[in-house]
């Protein structure tokens, strides 16, 4: 891959390989969090990627990228159990 600074050549390609490698390292979560706990939203929004956000009538469906542990610990808080 060819980058130039001074043109910006290759720009492009650099970020989309660098969100690849990135995203590689994250799972995706996609649930619906009901509203009495909301408030983990917004604990996506500060250690993950949120994408998606949709409100429902069961809750907020969001769509998010999240590191496995952080991934883990959200699944936990929901009620499932991730063994």
């Amino acid at each position: 891959m060819r980058i130039s600074a001074r043109t910006g050549a290759g720009i492009d390609q650099l970020l989309a390989a660098i969100e690849e490698v990135l995203l590689e390292q994250k799972l995706l979560f996609e649930e619906t969090i009901p509203y009495p706990q909301a408030g983990l939203v917004q604990q996506i929004r500060k250690c993950g990627q949120l994408m998606e956000e949709e409100y429902t009538g069961e809750g907020i469906r969001v769509k998010a990228y999240l590191p496995k542990q952080d991934y883990l610990k959200m699944m936990s808080r929901l009620g499932w159990n991730m063994r």
